[in-house]
């Protein structure tokens, strides 16, 4: 069961997932999310709101949402590993479980494509205001996503799902997103996926059985 309290695109889900992800794969394959950081003048509350927007984020795209999400530590984000020189914060999840790997796709796109023109919470602003801040936000997450590579092979329609679902999930987090957002930008070198085979499984060459997720497990 997927989160019904997010009105996820299904269709454009499915295709992220596609294409993040193989077709065929052994089953202690893992999708990583890969922040690089910059090792100097790192700003704690910065940092805290950073991480925090992660963790709400993925909290939100859970099958039961960020209030049953928040209160079990069963399906709680973990850095998997945190690497040297440059720091290097590495979240990997199991490709064998497709509600975790596209929550943890559309928050890697959430940390690539962080606006720089949003509301603050505590600010007023009438209504033409909002919607000029509005408007100009998804323009710029809507250039971002076409300068993607990896993105390429979307639609114009799935672009335009993708910003107004992007830019949903920014908003139900505001009071986090303007430090979250400078962090980013003073701080984090880069965000990236990588797909990584269990170094414990043996190599397709050998024999080794993969297994394909079948499509009937995409968004509802």
């Amino acid at each position: 069961m997927i989160n019904p309290l997010l009105p996820w695109p299904k269709k454009l889900v499915g295709s992220l997932f596609e294409l993040f992800v193989p077709d065929q794969y052994s089953d202690n394959d893992t999708l990583r999310l890969i922040i690089r950081l910059r090792t100097q003048d790192i700003s704690v509350r910065q940092f805290a709101a950073y991480l925090n927007f992660i963790d709400r984020a993925y909290g939100r795209l859970m099958p039961k949402g960020i209030i049953h999400y928040s209160r079990t530590h069963r399906y709680e984000l973990k850095i998997s590993k945190i690497e040297h020189g440059s720091i290097e914060i590495i979240i990997s999840n199991l490709l064998s479980d497709p509600n975790s790997i596209k929550a943890l796709i559309i928050v890697g796109l959430l940390l690539k494509y962080l606006p720089e023109i949003f509301k603050s919470a505590l600010s007023t602003y009438h209504d033409y205001e909002e919607g000029r801040l509005s408007k100009a936000r998804r323009q710029q997450i809507t250039e971002r996503i076409k300068k993607d590579e990896k993105l390429t092979k979307l639609t114009g329609k799935q672009v335009n799902q993708l910003c107004n679902f992007l830019d949903l999930m920014y908003k139900k987090d505001i009071r986090n997103l303007s430090k979250a957002q400078k962090f980013s930008k003073e701080t984090v070198i880069e965000v990236i996926f990588h797909l990584a085979e269990s170094t414990s499984s043996p190599r397709a060459g050998d024999g080794m059985r993969k297994i394909r997720i079948h499509r009937s497990l995409d968004i509802d």
